[in-house]
């Protein structure tokens, strides 16, 4: 699955997924920051090539460099706080088709539901009635 970084914790916690916090410094650690990392709308795109991302993209591979160097968990935990929302993190999962749908059926009784959450129920709903 890839998701916003920000939103793992959320669904970890909703899917009764015990929490893994080496999940982003595995992530970090296995390849350079990209634009391709990031989950843009277009609006973005047409700001992929500003100094804005460029900055950014930098400064996040510059911290990963000194991680990685050092191994100082400080970098790490700076690269987490100035990382944007917009950061996609991939995670494999392995569950059931009761649990997902017990997890969504949770979720539906919130009156605050999270637009992910929701677009992702429909995509468990949609895999689920396929399969019968």
């Amino acid at each position: 699955m890839k998701a916003p970084a920000h939103w793992i914790p959320q669904f970890n916690a909703n899917a009764g997924i015990p929490r893994n916090p080496n999940v982003i410094a595995r992530e970090i650690a296995s390849k350079k920051f990209s634009l391709k990392d990031f989950g843009l709308d277009q609006k973005d795109i047409s700001l992929s090539n500003s100094s804005y991302w460029k900055n950014i993209i930098g400064t996040l591979n510059d911290l990963r460099n000194e991680y990685l160097d050092t191994g100082d968990s400080d970098y790490l935990k700076t690269i987490k706080d100035v990382l944007p929302v917009s950061y996609n993190l991939k995670v494999v999962l392995a569950l059931n088709a009761g649990t997902l749908r017990e997890m969504c059926e949770n979720k539906r009784k919130e009156t605050r539901t999270d637009e992910n959450w929701k677009d992702f129920c429909k995509w468990v709903d949609s895999v689920l009635s396929e399969e019968g």
